[in-house]
């Protein structure tokens, strides 16, 4: 018997699927200009957790499997030289600034789907 696969929606459907089923999410694209264009969710910290338990347990793509946890320091200087290159910016256009950053890589195990990529800041 053959497994039906489904593809992953475009990230901004994500995001505004979250956004309408938790309250004050304010989840944004953070759009990768890299060749891979592996673009990703940007979570509020204070929101965080519950995005995560909406995309696993309630959402249509039961997002169930964590593969990887790392982690960023984004230094001022750092940015400084890569907006030089290509801008690294979100969707609210503002432009990066210094923090730290925590990203995971989600999968749905059941619905073959991943990865989606999601990210918290300082």
């Amino acid at each position: 018997m053959e497994k039906h696969i489904e593809s992953l929606p475009n990230i901004q459907e994500i995001a505004d699927a979250i956004n309408s089923a938790v309250k004050d999410a304010c989840v944004t694209v953070s759009r990768n200009p890299a060749p891979a264009e592996q673009h990703s969710l940007l979570l509020s910290s204070s929101k965080a957790k519950e995005c995560a338990q909406w995309l696993k347990s309630e959402s249509p793509w039961k997002f169930d499997y964590l593969s990887n946890v790392t982690g960023n320091d984004w230094p001022e200087d750092l940015i400084t030289k890569q907006a030089k290159k290509k801008p690294v910016i979100d969707a609210d256009d503002a432009g990066m600034h210094a923090c730290l950053e925590a990203i995971y890589h989600l999968y749905s195990i059941s619905k073959s789907l991943g990865p989606l990529v999601i990210r918290m800041r300082t």
